[in-house]
Order: structure tokens, then sequence, then C-alpha cells
């Protein structure tokens, strides 16, 4: 090294410093193999490290699991289940409720179709009243799952996370040209306005 060199690392190690970390920056971004292992493997010597550490009980996991079949039914459940269980953990004090669960498309509704047809055809007739109407409302409520989760998520004192959509468009041959642009449909309220592509594959794709 140059004696000009050595003279300033001599004097100032903190320039040092500066440069590993502007390496450490740059690697990052660039995404290079090897630092992303070594980050993983810093990640598991430093949970050996920390030890064994007990949960506390401030996160509680509700787990879709055989029993949870058994009691509740075969999958998929209907909403108005989510919803209940929105409902009593909201009311048990709960201060977030997290899905790990897509509820990507509308539940069926033919029950609320054909109250539906059958309101229209008493209108027509001129055979309801205010009564029938409450009535025939309430009816529609009981049976369209989708509007009970989304009364329950309205009113939750709890803030609500659903399950979030994300597609590798490189491996999208599982999946037909209508299911892709309803999950683009849906995530076009919510997206970033600060991207980070992986590849210029992924900058390019459609």
């Amino acid at each position: 090294m140059p004696p000009f060199f050595k003279k300033i690392f001599k004097f100032r190690p903190i320039f040092i410093a500066i440069l590993i970390i502007l390496l450490g920056i740059i690697s990052y971004f660039k995404g290079i193999p090897f630092f992303e292992v070594m980050e993983l493997k810093t990640i598991d010597l430093r949970f050996e490290a920390r030890g064994k550490k007990a949960p506390g009980s401030s996160v509680v996991i509700a787990v879709i699991d055989e029993k949870s079949l058994a009691r509740e039914g075969k999958w998929m459940w209907p909403r108005s289940k989510f919803a209940d269980l929105i409902n009593k953990l909201s009311s048990a004090g709960a201060a977030v409720i997290t899905f790990d669960i897509g509820f990507w498309e509308a539940d069926e509704r033919r029950t609320v179709t054909a109250i539906e047809n059958i309101e229209d055809t008493l209108k027509r007739l001129n055979k309801t009243d205010k009564t029938i109407e409450k009535y025939i409302e309430k009816l529609k409520f009981q049976v369209d799952y989708d509007m009970q989760l989304a009364d329950a998520i309205r009113h939750s004192k709890a803030k609500i996370i659903l399950g979030y959509f994300f597609q590798d468009y490189e491996n999208v041959g599982h999946q037909t040209e209508e299911e892709i642009v309803m999950h683009e449909e849906n995530v076009q309220g919510s997206l970033y306005k600060f991207e980070n592509y992986t590849s210029e594959a992924a900058l390019n794709a459609p």
C-alpha cells in the first residue's frame, strides 16, 4: 500500500469502517448470494447465542388443523365462521387479527340470489310492506357470508390484516388468464409506490 494511504488509514480508521459499510450496502442491493447465505448463517448463530426463549401470551395462533376440520367440517369453511371468529376475538380484547388466508373470490351466493328473486316477485305483485322488507333484508344478511365478514371487519375493535396476493410472473402456468386478471384487479387499490425488482425479467414483465 502506498505511504499516502498508509498515513490516511493510520490516523483515520473511520475511513475503513465507512468503506466496509459501503461495500456491505452495495452487496446487499446487488443481491450477492454469498452475503445472503452469510446473513442467514449469522441469524442462526444469533438465535443459538440467545438460547431458548419461552413464548409470551401476547400472540395466539388459531391453527386450522385436523381437529378443527373434524369439529367445524371440511375446508373451505363459510366466511360466516371467520366473521364469528373476528367478533369473538375483538370482544375478547385482541389488538390485531391477522389472517394467513386469502379471500380471493366471492363466496357462493345462490341462496342470496334466490331470496332476491323472491323479493323482486313480491314487489311486482305489490305484496310487500315495511315488515316484509325488513325480514327479507335480515334473511339476506344471514345467508350472505361475504357481507357478514365485511360487517365483522368494519365493526371490529381490533385491526384486521387480511391475506395478500403476490405472484411471480415467471411461474403462472397453473393459472388461467382470467385468474391472473382477477388478482391484479384485487391489489390495484393497495399497490406499493416503491418497487424493488429482483431481475430485469421482473422489471419488464407485463
